[in-house]
Order: structure tokens, then sequence, then C-alpha cells
């Protein structure tokens, strides 16, 4: 295409700043990630649903962003007159890496959010939860399959959406499609934040799991954010623009920031062993802090665990008494002193039979973390 003189070339550029976001979120979302499973190997937990769905969303979202910087060297980002190459050539760059993108932002957003709704399933022992959670589930499949199709069929041949010397049809209008499946998204966003807020409200919780719940909601928040900007900037969009390049630079943009906070959003409530070993210096420190807490009908009950000292020759380990609602926890420290390995054990269980008839309950599902070490 032929240039403009340097004086005549509208003024912005877009790029650094898309270049900051494709380097920096990356880079934050995979050390989560890594956290993430260096918590599970602190306290030997095995690999659940959850985890294996955080993985999927890590790798596509690697792949969104491997994208991104194609996409960035396609042109995005700058107006197309500050573009000195081919007219066709930059067209076909640039509509192939937004095509490609799309694709991988549906692969990257559905995992993560079905890795939100896995991790509700296996906290939450309340049955009334696993409906909503379900439907939710199922809404992220189907938005991701319509996603999907909408995609590959966007034009007829495939190609003709990149390719301007193809003949096609291209019948899906992009502004109306963005803001419909963005919009429905968002929506379902709000929803998975919102879920377990009923159940949490209730709940008498520790200060850590308070800075979890309160950092993966304010983070989501600013996912849902990120979300608003993109459908406010779609509403504006001009398809039919000739400066296309400089156009989608800031939907790139939060696009990008939104698909790697989603993978940090969903690994912040699992680091826990990580904050006890910063915080505290150990991993057996809060595990011995024997106070748990439930709420029933806005009621707290504060149980302190029992404490029973036995020595290595006893080969049984009885449970501590009753209390009077029921439960039943213990905590077993056996001395330093003694030879062998030293067990921590933390439970807490309320059987459904033990519940009086009429009153409302929240079932949590007992931790029970265990520390072996030998000393000398």
């Amino acid at each position: 295409m032929d240039s403009m003189p340097r004086s005549d070339l509208p003024a912005g550029n877009l790029q650094p700043n898309l270049y900051a976001a494709v380097i920096a979120t990356p880079i934050l979302a995979i050390m989560v990630v890594a956290l993430r499973f260096i918590s599970k190997r602190l306290v030997h937990s095995t690999m659940w649903l959850d985890d294996w769905l955080t993985l999927v969303a890590l790798f596509m979202t690697i792949g969104f962003d491997i994208n991104i910087f194609f996409f960035i060297r396609s042109g995005v980002g700058l107006h197309i007159e500050a573009i000195h190459r081919d007219s066709t050539v930059v067209y076909r760059d640039f509509f192939l890496n937004l095509w490609i993108g799309e694709l991988f932002y549906t692969f990257a957003l559905a995992p993560a959010k079905l890795a939100f709704l896995a991790f509700y399933w296996r906290i939450f022992g309340v049955s009334s939860m696993r409906l909503p959670i379900k439907i939710l589930a199922a809404a992220v499949m189907c938005w991701s399959i319509v996603r999907i199709v909408v995609n590959l069929l966007h034009c007829t041949p495939v190609q003709a959406y990149w390719d301007k010397t193809i003949s096609g049809k291209c019948p899906i209008n992009d502004q109306k499609y963005f803001v419909g499946s963005v919009l429905a998204h968002l929506l379902m966003d709000f929803a998975i934040l919102a879920l377990p807020g009923p159940y949490i409200k209730k709940l008498q919780i520790s200060l850590y799991q308070k800075i979890c719940v309160f950092a993966m909601f304010l983070l989501g928040g600013f996912i849902c954010f990120a979300t608003i900007t993109q459908i406010v900037i779609c509403f504006q969009l001009n398809v039919t623009s000739p400066d296309y390049t400089w156009n989608f630079a800031l939907m790139t943009l939060w696009a990008t920031v939104e698909v790697n906070l989603a993978v940090i959003a969903v690994c912040l409530p699992l680091l826990r062993p990580i904050y006890r070993l910063v915080f505290n210096g150990s991993l057996q420190s809060t595990q011995q802090s024997g106070t748990h807490s439930v709420s029933w009908n806005d009621r707290s009950n504060h149980q302190t665990l029992n404490t029973l000292k036995k020595d290595y020759s006893d080969s049984t380990r009885e449970l501590a008494d009753m209390d009077s609602d029921g439960n039943r926890s213990f905590t077993e420290v056996l001395d330093a002193s003694t030879q062998g390995s030293d067990t921590i054990c933390e439970m807490d269980t309320l059987s459904p039979r033990q519940v009086p008839k009429g009153r409302r309950v929240i079932m949590v599902k007992s931790e029970v973390d265990v520390k072996s070490s030998v000393y000398n």
C-alpha cells in the first residue's frame, strides 16, 4: 500500500500497551498456577477435576497469548495508514489471527469457569448448591459450543473470513456476534461469583479464608469489569471502518487481561499452604490452632479441639468425646521428646442423623491435615 507522509499519519500507538498486557499477565498467571500445585504438594493433596480444568485453562490461555503476539505483529494497535505493508497481506494476517484468537478465547475461558464450578462442587457438601452448579456448567458448555460453531461457520468457505481473494458468504455480523457472546458470558460470570455467597456468609472462617474470598471476589469483579469494557467497546465498534487494526486494539487489550486473570482467580482459594508457610513459618502452625467455627441459624458455636496425648507404644488412638452439639473434634500431638512420627489431625464431623428436625444447617466437609517428621 502507498505510505502517507510521516507528518500526515494519525497519532496513536497502542502496541506498547498490548505488549505489556500480553507479557505481564501470562507471567503472573503461570506463577499463580505453579503456586497452586506447590500448595497441593505441600499438603500431599491429590489431583481433582478443578485442578485438571485449571491446567487446561492455563494451556489454552498461553495459546491465546501466543496468538496475540502474532496479532500485534499483524498491525493491531496501529492505525492502518501507519502500516507499511501490502493491504491484502495486512488484511489476511489480521483477520486470520482474529479468527484464531476467538477460538482460543473460548477454549481458555470455558475451562476456567468450569474449574470454578468444580471447586464449588468439591468444597460445598450441600445438595441445594449442586443443582445450580449443574445448570451453570451446562450453560458454560452451551455457550462454548455456540461460540465455536459460529466462529467456524462465520464465512462459507471459512477462509473467506481472512482472505479477500476468495469469493464467499459471511452472513454473521461481527459486532452483534461479539456483543451477544460476551454479554452471555458476563451474565454467567456474575452467577458463578454470586453462587457461593449465601453459604459463605453463614460460615465463621479464618482470616486467611476471608482474605482469599475477598480477593477472589475482588479479582472476579475486575474480570467482570474487563468484560463490561469489552461490551462497551463492541457497541462502539465500526466493523466496516478501513482502520480495523486500530478499532480492535482496546478490545484485544481487555480480552488479554480478562483471559489471564480468570486463571489467576480460580487458583487464589487454594494457596492456603503457601500462606501458612510464608506468614506462619511452617505448615504445622495453623494446624495446631485448635479452633473451628460453625454457623447454625446465624448462631456461632465455637468449639475448642480436645487434645489427646499418647505414647507411641499404643496401637490405637481414641477420638475425643462428643460435645453437646454432637460434633467430634480432636487434635493429637505426641511429645517431641518421643521417638517416631508426629501426627496432627483436625477433624469435625456432623452426622445428618444428629441434626435436630426443623433446623437449617450447612454441611462442611472435614479437612484432615497430616504431617510426619522424624525427631532425632
